[in-house]
């Protein structure tokens, strides 16, 4: 563009699978602040850990022996605890750190029946029947290539799309989805408590409008084993985003191998971006986020608004070291999602651009074409 060095990081996958280099080691903390008043962890710095179920005394993205050991030189009185640090440690969340923390955490590993608890999109304790398992009821689809990551999309049974939309999913994609996943939509557009409790649900996974608490109340009247999920699944709350829920959905379903080739992915795809922006040359490194690209001469802006939730793939970008001019560009234009012209992409003017789709099956034209 001009004379400046362009970059087109294309990434017409799902925000889901990449998350735009869905770093996980940078300490940028975007999003609301919707924390509530008396939650016991709302000092704690989410961005060290991505996994959030306690039990994991040593803030890394896994559940293993190394927590059991970190917890048990706490009960030796060998390492002092620093509940503000490290509250996951805590593996019963009762706020005391003792020999039972190490026997509920040693039943995690071995897969036993016990209740889980976890630090929610609120940053308050919140609990799960473990072993997690399905059917699976879901709010937007972007929620199915979390379940192709952790290897269960064979367990999503449920979806808020109505069947007009389920019936032109991509199977390439996600293999016998027209049949095998049903709409749980009520008349107002919202998830319905009985026809998840219809399909088996056992596992229900949206975002807060979704998995409301009035949601889990009827579940469990139902099914009292039914867990509600109270993760972000498109939002990005209080600094929690879909990576969290990614690796702690993992940890709770005994999936960690799965999540552990998340992990090594995502920082693969951050390490590469930062190599091109470094073998660019480029000095400002202004970048523009697109959206839902419809043609090579006109795509969607994805403004980021001050005062809303946003996908995880925006905040994530935001934490790469670029100038992002979407404020700008938003007070001109008005909107969160604007269409921009190519006329307007030229007089900004970026050296980097990344162009990214709602889902796996959200592309409209190819990288060649853009």
């Amino acid at each position: 563009m001009n004379s400046k060095t362009a970059i087109a990081i294309v990434a017409v996958i799902a925000v889901a699978i990449v998350a735009i280099a869905a770093t996980l080691i940078l300490t940028s903390n975007n999003g609301s602040d919707n924390k509530p008043s008396g939650s016991d962890y709302s000092d704690f710095n989410v961005q060290t850990t991505r996994n959030l179920v306690f039990g994991n005394a040593n803030n890394d993205n896994y559940l293993d022996q190394k927590d059991v050991d970190y917890i048990q030189s706490i009960v030796d009185k060998k390492t002092t605890w620093d509940n503000v640090k490290y509250p996951l440690a805590d593996t019963d969340a009762n706020g005391v750190v003792d020999s039972k923390d190490v026997a509920l955490l040693k039943k995690f590993l071995n897969g036993e029946k016990a209740t889980m608890h976890y630090m929610n999109w609120y940053k308050d304790k919140a609990s799960i029947n473990y072993p997690v398992k399905g059917p699976v009821s879901v709010d937007y689809t972007t929620a199915y290539d979390m379940f192709v990551i952790l290897g269960a999309f064979d367990q999503v049974v449920g979806t808020r799309d109505a069947d007009n939309l389920i019936a032109n999913y991509n199977e390439t994609l996600y293999p016998k989805a027209r049949s095998q996943i049903h709409s749980i939509r009520n008349d107002a557009g919202n998830m319905d408590p009985e026809k998840m409790f219809a399909l088996g649900t056992k596992l229900v996974v949206g975002d807060p409008y979704d998995a409301t608490d009035e949601v889990e109340k009827a579940m469990k009247a139902m099914d009292p084993e039914v867990n509600v999920l109270k993760l972000p699944v498109n939002r990005v709350m209080n600094g929690i985003d879909y990576t969290h829920t990614i690796i702690t959905l993992g940890v709770m379903m005994n999936r960690q191998a799965n999540t552990a080739k998340y992990i090594d992915f995502v920082e693969s795809i951050e390490s590469e971006i930062k190599s091109s922006i470094t073998d660019s040359g480029a000095a400002t490194k202004t970048m523009l986020l697109c959206y839902n690209p419809s043609s090579p001469n006109s795509i969607s802006l994805d403004c980021l608004s001050t005062f809303v939730m946003q996908y995880t793939d925006v905040t994530n970008a935001l934490r790469l070291p670029f100038e992002m001019p979407v404020e700008r560009v938003a007070r001109e234009m008005g909107g969160m999602y604007t269409n921009l012209e190519m006329a307007k992409i030229m007089e900004i003017n970026p050296e980097v651009i990344i162009i990214d789709t709602y889902n796996l099956a959200g592309a409209d034209i190819s990288a060649s074409e853009y």
